[in-house]
């Protein structure tokens, strides 16, 4: 078997969506609501999903749900971990990341993230030996971002 691996990417296109229990290879998964990002997505959960083999792509990718919350989910062998754009509540707890690349860190908070996040819980996450956070958005607070390292198992950042 070879070490490279090809990537999908399947856009929710709804306001509300849930995935629970289900498995996606070399697949990631962007929660909008229109192709524009006009009207973005109202929620999208994730409760015990896994993404594997998974290059070139975040497993959830610029997700333009106003709440996110990725739960209890396995990240095995992805290049990237989560990409958050314009969320305002955000919950990342409970999961597990290998083979993430430095590069890109296990959560990515992006440039596109205008306002200061509403809630945030990013705790209880495994990531051995990776980094933890890309750090990209100007307004998410110090005590946020302290939060992150302070609430998981392992991180350190660039």
């Amino acid at each position: 078997t070879s070490n490279t691996y090809t990537a999908g990417e399947l856009q929710t296109l709804a306001k509300n969506v849930t995935f629970e229990g289900c498995t996606f290879e070399n697949v990631s998964v962007s929660p909008w609501e229109t192709t524009t990002g006009a009207n973005d997505c109202a929620s999208a959960t994730f409760t015990n999903c896994t993404w594997k083999n998974l290059s070139g792509r975040y497993g959830v990718h610029q997700s333009k749900a106003a709440s996110l919350s990725v739960t209890g989910c396995t990240f095995d062998n992805c290049q990237r971990g989560i990409h958050v754009n314009t969320v305002a509540n955000l919950t990342d707890k409970g999961n597990t990341f290998t083979g993430i690349g430095d590069e890109y860190g296990v959560l990515c908070l992006s440039e596109g993230i205008i306002i200061a996040l509403t809630s945030m819980d990013v705790s209880g996450n495994m990531a051995e030996g990776q980094t933890m956070l890309r750090q990209l958005s100007n307004v998410i607070t110090y005590e946020q971002v302290c939060s992150i390292f302070a609430n998981n198992i392992y991180g350190h950042s660039y």
